[in-house]
């Protein structure tokens, strides 16, 4: 049994240079006595059914939750599904194929498009789609994610004789590019807060932190193994190595502040805040639960499934699973912290 363990890390390799939306996170405070925390084994697996999830007859991925309503992509749809009842309600034809995470703001939902390449807006009350024509990279085949706030929705771009080497910056508004931001190549995942945009690259094994205001990158924190998701939350970033199945924690200035053994390595997966915790999605465990003040692994659900996304949202933990014989989501309820 791996056991699980917080760790003092060292300081980010910052370079030269120069959020969220509305509800922009508080930096978190310092862990005291982060190093000193003693090893303990990870929490027996537990089948999630058995703890109380419920399984809903929902095929989505790329879960987002926004407008009285939880939404989902599938294949060449956006799903909206009631988060009281876990029904779908709602089908959408988007020919451009949404893919990767989905993200709600500005009043819209957005997701990249994978088959004609760029972003694609849902309005929540219309329910109509519009395409804004970008070359949105898929070097990961969808196995990435947009972020909004800061005035923009951003997505990662191929760039003149490079791929997923440019951070666009697209007005919600008149969904003109409003910025165009030069990172390493093999961006991937991109989330909004703290004041900053940030980008997960698992080919270069850093996170790239850009001022948005500015739209200048002003640091990269080297991660080991293989960066591709994170998340902005509970006061914090936290960044999903699936090489090595740690989250890494980072503060509000892009530097490392700790380490947490996860033991959640392997292809596929996804990482969310809320309700205090960090949520895991791994492909060989289904589901792990971490408290974001200790950086204790506090439960661990099963049975595994491959890929899928993860979601905190109207009272629950929303988990997407798929394999070859069947596709679901799984609502687990969870008290307010």
């Amino acid at each position: 049994m791996m056991r699980a363990v917080v760790a003092v890390a060292f300081a980010a390799l910052v370079v030269a240079g120069c959020g969220g939306g509305d509800d922009e996170p508080e930096a978190a405070p310092p862990k005291e006595n982060v190093g000193e925390v003693s090893p303990a084994q990870l929490p027996e697996e537990e089948n999630i059914e058995d703890a109380g999830a419920e399984r809903l007859k929902v095929a989505a991925d790329g879960l987002t939750a926004g407008g009285g309503a939880v939404w989902g992509n599938w294949e060449s749809t956006m799903v909206r599904i009631d988060p009281d009842s876990g029904k779908q309600t709602d089908e959408i034809k988007v020919p451009q194929a949404p893919c990767g995470r989905s993200a709600f703001g500005y009043g819209a939902v957005w997701s990249q498009a994978c088959f004609d390449e760029g972003l694609v807006r849902v309005d929540p009350s219309s329910l109509e789609v519009t395409h804004v024509p970008l070359e949105a990279s898929d070097i990961y085949n969808g196995a990435s994610g947009i972020g909004v706030g800061e005035g923009a929705v951003w997505v990662v771009a191929d760039g003149e004789g490079c791929e997923a080497c440019l951070l666009v910056g697209v007005d919600p508004d008149s969904l003109e590019v409003s910025h165009e931001i030069e990172i390493e190549p093999g961006g991937a995942s991109v989330a909004v807060g703290l004041g900053s945009v940030w980008v997960a690259n698992p080919e270069a094994a850093v996170v790239t932190r850009v001022d948005p205001k500015a739209g200048d990158v002003v640091s990269q924190t080297p991660v080991e193994g293989s960066p591709q998701y994170l998340a902005v939350g509970e006061g914090s970033v936290w960044v999903f190595d699936q090489l090595g199945g740690n989250v890494v924690e980072l503060d509000s200035e892009g530097e490392e502040s700790a380490v947490i053994e996860a033991d959640m390595a392997g292809a596929g997966g996804s990482i969310t805040t809320g309700n205090g915790s960090v949520w895991v999605h791994g492909a060989l465990t289904l589901l792990e639960e971490i408290d974001a003040a200790t950086g204790e692994v506090v439960a661990r659900y099963g049975p595994r499934s491959g890929g899928g996304d993860v979601l905190v949202a109207y009272g629950a933990v929303w988990v997407s699973r798929y394999e070859e014989d069947f596709e679901d989501i799984l609502r687990l309820p969870v008290p307010s912290p």
